[in-house]
């Protein structure tokens, strides 16, 4: 995000901003997967609990999503 800054993005823009939030997101989504990693660790030689899968899949669904809709975002604004 603060890389972004020094390409003079339009803060006014509602895409700009939109995207400011999911790169927000992206960044909390990401702190919470690394604390997933200790959890997931435990369970090296046996079943992952179906909780924990579900967690670690959210996660991952919410970093794609984000990182996808963000460049998508870039993209556009990059055209106009």
């Amino acid at each position: 995000m603060t890389t972004g800054l020094f390409l003079n993005p339009d803060l006014t823009s509602t895409l700009t901003q939109v995207k400011g939030g999911l790169v927000l997101a992206i960044t909390l989504n990401g702190l919470y997967a690394h604390r997933l990693g200790p959890h997931l660790d435990r369970y090296r030689d046996q079943p992952v609990p179906r909780s924990l899968l579900v967690q670690s899949g959210v996660a991952a669904a919410v970093s794609q999503f984000g990182w996808w809709e963000a460049s998508l975002i870039g993209f556009i604004n990059s055209q106009s």
